[in-house]
């Protein structure tokens, strides 16, 4: 079985960048020495920012001017706020370079009262990335912190894990309910790390890592084993809409193919685990899903890691 340790560079390169929002929260946060998450998705046709603030980390005046925001969320470790991004120009531009070939958002977070997204992408792609660049970069809101070699997957969930704990929540189900899979993918070792930070009723974006060719499927470099695909799941994709409506921020998503079972694997902050796990087994009940099996909660450290 492929694991992360086995792909971890693989898309090898990174580019992060920095934009200062101008809504009062990133006031607030421009005081914090930590990073904490956040998300850029789409919805009704609007690009909506999610951020997600510790309590911990914030004063008590703070956090009754947050509470008196319109469409706050209190959680149980975090005030979580939805904008509906204004300057749609400068977030378009930064969504061109998903539509790169390999490109995935890497990780997304508040650091200072800036934002800053993080992208890994394949060398292969540089040409792409520096025309997207240039345009992101003259529109003027956004700043180029780094250009350079990936850290990797590991390293990433490592960093993440120290600013928020992190936990696994892994499930099994039959390959039989996904549809658009590559022909042979069931055959094959893989492993699928999916876009999770992108919300999309045609299904989620997958890279794919194998051991092997798959001809069926759009090449990223054949030399390297890395494809990309769109693959979609009923189950799946429903329950990520219901953890995108409680405001549980999903960090990654990782699925492998094992005894005819397609195993996933998603990291969440620990203090959600519990939502979370109510609204799947809440949708595993209203769609008579025995076949779905739970068969690992546990928080992040090497040991689950290494289960990747």
């Amino acid at each position: 079985m492929i694991k992360i340790s086995d792909v971890d560079v693989r898309l090898d390169f990174m580019i992060t960048l920095a934009i200062r929002p101008r809504a009062q929260w990133f006031k607030i946060a421009e005081s914090l020495k930590d990073e904490f998450p956040a998300r850029l998705f789409e919805e009704s046709e609007k690009k909506v920012l999610q951020i997600y603030l510790p309590k911990h980390s914030i004063s008590q005046k703070d956090a009754s001017i947050i509470k008196s925001m319109p469409k706050g969320v209190e959680k149980n470790e975090y005030y979580t706020q939805a904008f509906v991004v204004q300057d749609t120009h400068a977030y378009n531009v930064l969504y061109a370079l998903l539509d790169i070939r390999s490109m995935i958002i890497a990780q997304t977070f508040v650091l200072r009262g800036e934002l800053y997204f993080s992208f890994r992408f394949h060398n292969s792609v540089m040409r792409q990335v520096n025309v997207a660049l240039g345009k992101i970069l003259e529109n003027g809101r956004f700043r180029l912190i780094y250009l350079g070699m990936s850290p990797g997957i590991l390293s990433l969930i490592d960093n993440a894990n120290r600013n928020t704990p992190l936990s696994v929540i892994r499930i099994m189900m039959p390959i039989t309910g996904f549809t658009n899979l590559p022909e042979g993918i069931g055959s094959i070792e893989f492993l699928a790390e999916g876009e999770i930070r992108r919300i999309d009723a045609a299904g989620t974006k997958v890279i794919i890592y194998t051991d092997k060719e798959i001809p069926s499927l759009t090449s990223i470099s054949k030399e390297d084993k890395i494809y990309e695909s769109i693959i979609s799941e009923p189950f799946n994709l429903k329950l990520a809409e219901m953890a995108h409506q409680a405001r549980i921020p999903l960090m990654g998503l990782f699925g492998t193919f094992k005894d005819g079972n397609i195993e996933i694997t998603m990291l969440l902050p620990t203090s959600e685990t519990d939502e979370y796990l109510q609204l799947f087994q809440a949708l595993k009940s209203s769609m008579n899903m025995e076949d779905v099996i739970l068969v690992m909660c546990a928080p992040v450290n090497k040991g689950v890691l290494e289960t990747m």
